[in-house]
C-alpha cells in the first residue's frame, strides 16, 4: 500500500524521455496520421534489401582442356581436369 501524500516531500527531479516525448505532438494532433507514417517507415525499412539494386557477380569462365588434347586418356588425367575446373570455379 502507498503512503499518504506528503506535500513537503516532493521529487527534486523528474526525468523525461525525449524519444517518446518527440512523438507526443503528432500523436495528439492526428494519431491516424502518426501510425500511418510509422507503418510506412517500417514497410520501407523492411523492403530496403529488395529495393536496392545489387550487381550480379561476373560469370565464372572455366577453360577445360580435354584429356585427348593432352595426349593422355587415363582416368587419373580426367580427374585432374575436373579438379582444375573446380579450382578455377572456386578461386
Amino acid at each position: 500500500m502507498l503512503p499518504a501524500l506528503d506535500p513537503a516531500n516532493r521529487a527534486a527531479m523528474v526525468e523525461v524521455d525525449l524519444w517518446f516525448l518527440a512523438y507526443l505532438p503528432a500523436a495528439l494532433r492526428s494519431p491516424l496520421l502518426l501510425w500511418t507514417a510509422v507503418l510506412l517507415v517500417m514497410i520501407l525499412g523492411a523492403a530496403v534489401p529488395w529495393l536496392l539494386r545489387r550487381r550480379l557477380p561476373p560469370p565464372v569462365i572455366v577453360w577445360i582442356t580435354s584429356a585427348r588434347s593432352r595426349g593422355a586418356a587415363s582416368a587419373s588425367s580426367r580427374r585432374s581436369v575436373v579438379t582444375e575446373a573446380i579450382v578455377a570455379e572456386i578461386g
